[in-house]
């Protein structure tokens, strides 16, 4: 197909009217030797769209010359012949096509020599050996016509007389559709697999989705290779364009899952609030005056608070795990602790910071200064936030506070949106490749099966 031609292997067999060669004999004359056939009088044919013939000699000239008595000459060769054949190939490898066949005289005008077909036998003007068979193309029908032409000359045009032959063949579609539709739509739906993998998962989703459009590519070329390179699109470039392009947007739609799972803000609307509140509040703190404000006092029954008032600990470590005793309105306060086996009291960040807030809380109460505390306390960050922060003893809530008030971190509220709408698009993807997909195999195949080819047409 690349070269846009093919090949012939046929019996040429022509007959004319020749009265010098009229005899007395009952039966025709049998002519086997090349010698004496050159010296008999032959129309000069050819073929008009070849471009190479030669005529078969093994073992000998395959040819024969036969003279009837009435003087008709009946001439029969075999011959090789390799034509040119204008492809049609817009709906390759579903294709039609309709070669001509055409042989004409070289010298002698329309009025010295006129060719025509012979009808009157079943195998003539065409027959074709059903024993042989092509590889991809099934011979569907076979046409044939009278023609003729002009053939210009130095002085004056002149008419040549010529036949033609069509030959319809039908390409078979079942070796391309096993060797290219279907290894090709099965890597296009290997590619979606990517859809399913985690998006934190970067070599696994972009190693499948390149290995599958590299192989793709290696089918397409291997499938084209064989083609001529012709300037209009054929059946087969729209299936291999669209796979490449559905796996190419599967590794566009990962750039931006991976966009999304990757994004960091540091200036969103979350802080812009917090920033913008905490601002208010500070305006409306620093407004008043200090002679607004309410003054606290403190009981004078209120005891220095001793940092250790019981007997020191065995060591160091043991002295600093145990709590601190506070005396007040003349009675002592201690936080319980529970002992190990080994008599030490256990220390944990989570105990500690419970401990503190208890302790702190149980002061403030006691001196009436608990007010002031968590009027000063909401001008420096919310208070569910700090309640939070000290009470949770999970890694997530303190990563959450930490990266509210360290503005060098980026926003988790963002990132966990982010995340969500790469996980979004995943999801959407999982529904919209193969639905797109199915929608298109149902248009092409309706669309090339259910309509007629019309080049091979006459």
């Amino acid at each position: 197909s690349s070269s846009q031609d093919f090949e012939v292997d046929t019996y040429l067999a022509m007959g004319w009217f020749d009265r010098r060669l009229a005899h007395n004999c009952s039966y025709p004359i049998l002519v086997t030797s090349k010698v004496i056939s050159d010296r008999i009088w032959q129309p000069d044919l050819y073929f008009v769209n070849s471009k190479f013939a030669y005529l078969q000699e093994v073992t000998t000239p395959n040819m024969m010359v036969i003279v009837y008595p009435d003087g008709l000459v009946f001439k029969s060769m075999r011959i090789d012949v390799t034509l040119s054949c204008s492809m049609e190939l817009k709906r390759f490898p579903m294709d039609t096509q309709r070669c001509p066949v055409t042989v004409q005289s070289y010298a002698y005008v329309e009025e010295l020599v006129n060719l025509t077909w012979f009808k009157k036998v079943d195998d003539f003007p065409l027959g074709v050996n059903s024993d042989i068979r092509l590889n991809d193309m099934v011979i569907t029908k076979k046409e044939y016509e009278k023609c003729a032409g002009p053939y210009p000359m130095f002085r004056g045009t002149a008419r040549w007389s010529c036949i033609r032959a069509y030959i319809v063949m039908r390409r078979l579609v079942l070796f391309h559709f096993i060797q290219t539709y279907i290894p090709t739509g099965m890597l296009v739906v290997i590619s979606w697999m990517s859809f399913w993998l985690d998006p934190r998962a970067s070599p696994a989703r972009i190693s499948l989705t390149i290995t599958s459009l590299l192989t793709l590519t290696t089918i397409s070329n291997g499938a084209r290779q064989d083609l001529p390179q012709v300037s209009y699109i054929k059946a087969l470039d729209i299936w291999l364009t669209f796979s490449q392009g559905l796996i190419f947007l599967v590794l566009l739609e990962y750039s931006f899952v991976s966009f999304y799972m990757t994004k960091r803000s540091f200036d969103c609307i979350h802080r812009r609030a917090y920033q913008h509140r905490s601002l208010r509040r500070s305006q409306s703190w620093n407004s008043k005056s200090d002679d607004d404000r309410p003054e606290q006092t403190v009981p004078q029954n209120i005891e220095e608070i001793p940092f250790r008032q019981q007997k020191r600990p065995s060591s160091e470590y043991d002295e600093m795990l145990q709590p601190p005793a506070i005396h007040l309105n003349g009675v002592k306060h201690r936080t319980p602790t529970a002992p190990t086996s080994n008599g030490h009291t256990p220390y944990s960040l989570s105990q500690g910071l419970s401990k503190c807030a208890n302790n702190a809380a149980v002061l403030l109460r006691s001196t009436g200064l608990e007010p002031e505390f968590v009027r000063r306390r909401n001008s420096w960050f919310d208070r569910e936030e700090e309640t939070a922060a000290l009470m949770s003893a999970t890694p997530h809530a303190a990563a959450h506070i930490y990266n509210k008030f360290d503005f060098s971190k980026p926003c988790q509220k963002c990132s966990l949106h982010n995340e969500r709408i790469a996980k979004r698009i995943d999801h959407y993807s999982r529904m919209i490749f193969p639905t797109v997909f199915i929608l298109f195999c149902s248009i092409y195949w309706a669309y090339y099966i259910c309509t007629e080819d019309t080049h091979g047409e006459t």
